[in-house]
């Protein structure tokens, strides 16, 4: 599928092989979890990753990292998880972005805490 940036894109659309599709949202994201789409096409630039998760405030801290390319490719942008106040209460999390043009193959990737988040979409600004 190509998924031309800033479309938003809903977490279903792609579940990562340790994590469950609920529906509309892909949950039970654990410790270095990953989530692949393919041939995103930023046209010529990007600055701001978001995603709208949620997760109870005790699993809060995660690192939710956004690779380029591969699993081990560059980092293109991060942000520490915030408690939302429930896994089933939702807000959108963000975090700037660089080297974001032409298309890549986008990995998220869960780093730091097993239940890092439900996640209902991502998109690109």
């Amino acid at each position: 599928m190509k998924t031309v940036a800033p479309t938003r894109c809903p977490a279903r659309t792609s579940p990562s092989r340790s994590s469950t599709v609920y529906g509309s949202i892909v949950g039970g994201v654990h410790d270095h979890a990953v989530i692949k789409f393919a041939d995103v096409n930023f046209g010529s630039n990007a600055s701001k990753f978001m995603s709208r998760i949620a997760l109870d405030n005790t699993y809060a801290g995660a690192r939710i990292e956004l690779h380029l390319d591969s699993v081990a490719g560059t980092t293109a942008g991060a942000f520490t998880t915030v408690g939302t106040g429930g896994w089933n209460s939702y807000n959108t999390q963000s975090a700037g972005v660089s080297g974001l043009s032409g298309v890549h193959d986008i990995y998220i990737v869960f780093n730091g805490k097993d239940g890092a988040a439900n996640v209902d979409w991502f998109n690109f600004s």
